[in-house]
């Protein structure tokens, strides 16, 4: 680990920007008054990334304030962008030929947008938009068409906004309240707008449950909804298709870099599966880069399951193992050119753990304890998920849940085995630590250790005891809050 470790700094040093520095994402959003949990964030990101909406100088966005119909006529054209040069004045009089939004309004009410709404021969620029009329302007802008199932008790079907309201409900574009109204005669906010807009424009902001987050530039982080196939082919699909991979799905690419990540299927005589280079992951003068990691989230989903989030902390980090082995793969890391290769080994066939709820796979104990203590981290790094060189297993919120300490061949112990955390509900992914144990004592305590684990998990051990031939001394640090075993070597 060393050795890669200093590789990737040498790398870090040869230029202005970081190659692997520890992840920092940009703010979630860009505006005073949106924060992540607003209900429309995500759809304001996504239309001010486009440039369709912009807030105010102040910093705010005001999502509960309404909108004229100029402001609207602004908006649409910014994205369906019409021909405004030459259009035939629609002879409205409060926009003569010669002011200011002459063309844009012409435009619109030449391609059929306001007719609806427009009324005795003028625009009314400062209007406020009903929720009935932006139905109207959407559906007639992007020719949405059709009658949803779905009624609303405030709209009847004699109202001269009902197949627009019906023709935004069919495409997915509005729900109406909970009530089972839709409000059409109520003033649309910036923040309406905003989520409407963007399901015109973007399918995913259809159904928010697969959607990802939207960051301030107006990109949506992919989102895996597939498992891992045993056909390479399928899985290169999934990578274009879900994560946004072009070139057949071996190749993620950013603006000013192409190949930010590539995915490359190995002989199928090699005993790995499939390369995966990361070419970049934060780079200061690559304005997207900060997407890398996000998506490498998603890829790593694919191959390593439950065991991704480690996969992911090791290179947001940058102290990554040159070997290690995640959801039953072996993983061997190198430097190769100007970024990190990772050679994924294939799905062992050998017995694998219980899947829990999480996607966790538990690691299966597969080799004896030798008498060699390096053979021995090797193992608890590559067969139970182990970190810095074997002595560490982690889980999220607790760094070291189990440790492993070796004393040497002249102490009175060969090794001390600490515990800082079993079971505790703050912790979500602590049950994986009596998982880990139960495998971790029968390297140790092989046909005993199921009694040692059992001393654990009741939480009455003996003072001293003696398994598999060792003898055990078990002591509770109160300042660290660890239970530390002490075992002797074996006889």
């Amino acid at each position: 680990m060393k050795k890669l470790l200093f590789a990737l700094m040498a790398l870090f040093l040869l230029g202005s920007s970081v190659l692997f520095a520890p992840k920092t994402t940009p703010a979630a959003g860009k505006f005073k008054d949106v924060s992540d949990s607003h209900w429309a964030s995500r759809e304001i990101f996504y239309l001010s990334g486009r440039g369709i909406i912009s807030g105010y100088p102040d910093g705010s966005f005001k999502p509960t304030e309404k909108l004229t119909r100029i402001q609207i006529a602004m908006m649409v054209q910014r994205e369906r962008k019409y021909n405004t040069a030459n259009q035939p004045d629609p002879g409205l009089r409060d926009v003569p030929k010669g002011s200011k939004y002459h063309a844009l309004v012409a435009a619109m009410m030449n391609n059929g947008l306001f007719t609806d709404i427009v009324k005795n021969g003028e625009f009314k620029l400062n209007q406020p938009v009903t929720r009935s009329e932006m139905a109207a302007i959407l559906a007639k802008a992007y020719k949405l068409d059709g009658v949803s199932g779905k009624t609303f008790s405030d709209v009847p079907t004699g109202s001269w906004s009902y197949p627009y309201i019906q023709a935004l409900a069919k495409n997915q574009i509005t729900v109406g309240y909970n009530d089972g109204t839709f409000k059409p005669n109520d003033t649309l906010t910036r923040a309406q707008f905003s989520a409407m807009m963007a399901r015109v424009l973007n399918s995913a902001f259809k159904d928010s449950s697969v959607t990802g987050k939207v960051y301030p530039d107006g990109w949506i982080a992919p989102v895996l909804k597939s498992s891992w196939n045993a056909d390479p082919a399928v899985n290169y699909k999934t990578l274009q298709n879900e994560l946004g991979f072009t070139n057949g799905g071996s190749r993620y690419d950013i603006q000013g870099l192409q190949g930010a990540i590539q995915v490359i299927s190995q002989s199928p005589t090699s005993s790995y599966e499939v390369g995966i280079k990361f070419n970049v992951w934060q780079d200061s003068s690559l304005t997207q880069s900060y997407r890398v990691p996000v998506v490498a989230k998603e890829l790593l989903k694919l191959y390593f399951s439950g065991d991704a989030t480690r996969v992911l902390g090791y290179l947001n980090s940058g102290n990554i193992p040159d070997d290690f082995t995640a959801n039953g793969r072996k993983v061997h890391a190198s430097v190769s050119g100007s970024g990190l290769y990772l050679e994924v080994g294939k799905l062992s066939n050998q017995p694998t753990g219980k899947v829990y709820p999480d996607g966790w796979v538990a690691p299966v104990l597969k080799s004896s304890w030798s008498s060699d203590p390096t053979k021995n981290y090797k193992t608890l790094q590559n067969e139970l998920g182990f970190t810095d060189g074997g002595k560490l297993y982690s889980i999220p919120g607790k760094t070291g849940a189990i440790q492993v300490i070796s004393q040497g061949t002249g102490g009175s112990y060969e090794v001390a085995l600490q515990f800082y955390v079993w079971k505790e509900s703050a912790l979500p992914q602590s049950y994986r630590t009596p998982v880990v144990a139960k495998e971790l004592f029968k390297f140790y305590f092989d046909g005993e250790a199921t009694r040692v684990w059992n001393y654990l998990n009741s939480g009455n051990i003996p003072d001293s005891f003696t398994a598999n031939g060792r003898s055990v001394q078990a002591s509770v640090s109160s300042g660290r809050g660890a239970l530390t075993l002490k075992l002797g070597h074996k006889k």
